[in-house]
C-alpha cells in the first residue's frame, strides 16, 4: 500500500502533494477512437449530420474537457494548461481523435490529454447517435508524454493493446518547436560522450543519444556525435574539432567528484567567456539533492555555446526540460540577432548572419513558442 501515491498510511484516498517538485516543461498526448457504420462516416464527411458539424463540436468538446478535468476526476491537480490542441479525422470505420496538452507545471497533464480525447468522442457520438445507435468508443488511451521525473514515454503503436514504454533515445516524440521543423535551415549542434567505459564499449551510451534525440525534437540539427574518454587531451580535441563548426556543443558525463572526472578541468580552460546562469538553471530544474555536487559548466567559445552536462540518462532528461526554453533565445544572442526570443530554431537559423547593426531594425515575435 505503501507504494501507491493516491493513498495515505491509513489507506485513504488523497491528492498527491507536489509542491516539493520543479516546474518543468509537460506534455503528453492521447488518443480515441470512436466505431461507426460506413453510411455514418459518410454523413460526418458531408457535414450532413441533422444535429450539424460533429467534428467542430467535437474540437470544442475535447478543449472544454481538458481544462475542466480537476472538476471530473477528483484527485486531479488543477494546472495551469498552456495549450490544448484537438484533430478529429474521419476514416473508413469511423473517427480518429489526438488531444496534445501542454503546460510548466509540477505535475504532468496525461489526464488533461485523455480527457480531452474521450469527452471529443462522446461529443462525436451524441452528434451521431439519432443516426447511429451503435457508435460507441473502440480505443481510448495515452500514447506519449514528456517532462517531468519519468522524461519521454511513448506507446509503441496506437493500434497496440498494451502500449509500452521506449527508451527516450528511440521516441519519436517532438517538443512543439520540433513540429515541421526543416532541418536544413536549423542551428547546427554536436554532442560529445565523455566516459572510459562507453568509449571502451564495456557501457552503453545512453546519454549521448538521448540528448540527439532531445536536440533534434527542439529543431536543432546534431550533425556531430563522439564517445572520448576522461582524458583532458582526448576532451579538449573534441572540443576544439566541434566548437569551430557548430553553434552549439553539449557534453556529457565527466562532471562528477571522481578521480576519472575531468570534464571541467579539460573545457573550462577553453571558455571565452562563462555563462554561470545555465549552470544554476540546470542544478535548480533538478529533483536529485546530488545535483549540487555536479560541476556543470557553460560557457562561449567565440560564437560557439558549450553546455557541460552529468553523464546519467536522468540528468540529461531534466536538463533539457530546462534547456528547450531558452537555447534559441541565447543562440539568438550570440548570433547578435534581435533580443526578442525567436519563435523557433528556424527562425534563429534564417536570421544568425544578421549583424549586430543589423538586428535594431529586425522585428521578432517578442513571446517564445518554445
Amino acid at each position: 500500500m505503501s507504494g501507491l501515491t493516491h493513498l495515505d498510511s491509513e489507506g485513504q484516498a488523497r491528492m498527491v502533494d507536489v509542491s516539493g517538485k520543479q516546474d518543468t516543461v509537460r506534455r503528453a498526448h492521447a488518443y480515441a477512437f470512436v466505431a461507426c457504420r460506413e453510411d455514418t462516416t459518410a454523413l460526418l464527411r458531408q457535414g450532413a449530420l441533422p444535429k450539424g458539424d460533429a467534428l467542430a463540436v467535437a474540437r470544442i468538446a475535447g478543449i472544454i474537457a481538458a481544462k475542466k478535468t480537476p472538476d471530473l476526476v477528483p484527485l486531479c491537480h488543477p494546472i495551469a494548461l498552456d495549450s490544448v490542441s484537438v484533430t478529429v479525422e474521419v476514416t473508413s470505420k469511423g473517427v480518429k481523435i489526438t488531444a496534445d496538452v501542454s503546460c510548466c507545471g509540477h505535475t504532468g497533464v496525461e489526464m488533461e490529454a485523455l480527457t480531452a480525447a474521450t469527452v471529443a468522442a462522446l461529443a462525436v457520438i451524441d452528434m451521431v447517435k439519432g443516426v447511429d445507435r451503435s457508435a460507441h468508443i473502440a480505443k481510448a488511451q495515452i500514447t506519449a508524454k514528456s517532462g517531468g521525473h519519468s522524461g519521454e514515454w511513448h506507446s509503441i503503436d496506437e493500434g497496440s493493446d498494451l502500449p509500452c514504454a521506449r527508451p527516450l533515445a528511440q521516441t519519436p516524440f517532438h517538443h512543439p518547436v520540433g513540429e515541421g521543423k526543416d532541418v536544413a535551415s536549423t542551428g547546427r549542434a554536436a554532442v560529445i560522450t565523455i566516459s572510459d567505459r562507453s568509449f571502451a564499449g564495456t557501457r552503453e551510451d545512453l546519454s549521448g543519444p538521448a540528448l540527439v534525440c532531445g536536440l533534434e525534437n527542439l529543431g536543432l540539427d546534431v550533425s556531430a556525435r563522439v564517445v572520448v574518454p576522461d582524458e583532458v587531451g582526448a576532451i579538449r580535441q573534441a572540443m576544439n574539432s566541434a566548437t569551430g563548426s557548430h553553434d552549439l556543443v553539449i557534453t556529457t558525463g565527466g562532471t562528477g567528484l571522481g578521480p576519472r572526472d575531468r570534464t571541467f578541468e579539460a573545457v573550462a580552460p577553453l571558455l571565452d567567456s562563462p555563462i554561470p546562469g545555465i549552470d544554476q538553471a540546470l542544478r535548480a530544474g533538478s529533483r536529485t539533492p546530488y545535483a549540487a555536487l555536479s560541476r556543470c559548466l557553460s560557457g562561449l567559445v567565440e560564437r560557439c555555446l558549450v553546455i557541460c552536462l552529468p553523464g546519467s540518462l536522468s540528468a540529461v532528461i531534466e536538463s533539457l526540460d530546462v534547456l528547450h526554453r531558452i537555447l534559441a533565445h541565447a543562440l539568438a544572442q550570440i548570433a547578435g540577432v534581435d533580443h526578442h526570443a525567436p519563435s523557433s530554431f528556424k527562425d534563429f537559423a534564417a536570421n544568425s548572419d544578421m549583424s549586430i547593426a543589423d538586428s535594431g531594425d529586425t522585428e521578432t515575435d517578442s513571446e517564445a513558442t518554445l
